[in-house]
């Protein structure tokens, strides 16, 4: 559909933080999820899973992504 901005959310969890992944993984799947279309990627911070913390994932995004909008999807103080 022409016109729609459609966000995805980085994946939590495991996800981030296994024993056998990688985080550059992450960005990995950040890039791809710009070359498809995706306009804008969020990252979650939570205190009761472990994960990387949204603004240092953000960070890591940043140099690498050029059309999608960074964002925190919730923030813990």
């Amino acid at each position: 559909m022409a016109g729609m901005d459609i966000g995805v959310l980085l994946p939590t969890g495991t996800a981030q933080w296994g024993p056998a992944d990688d985080p550059r993984e992450l960005i990995a799947f950040g890039r791809y999820a710009e070359r498809s279309g995706f306009s804008s990627l969020f990252a979650n911070d939570s205190l009761l899973s472990p994960r990387i913390e949204a603004l240092t994932m953000l960070a890591a995004l940043a140099p690498v992504t050029e059309t999608v909008t960074l964002g925190t999807a919730a923030l813990m103080p």
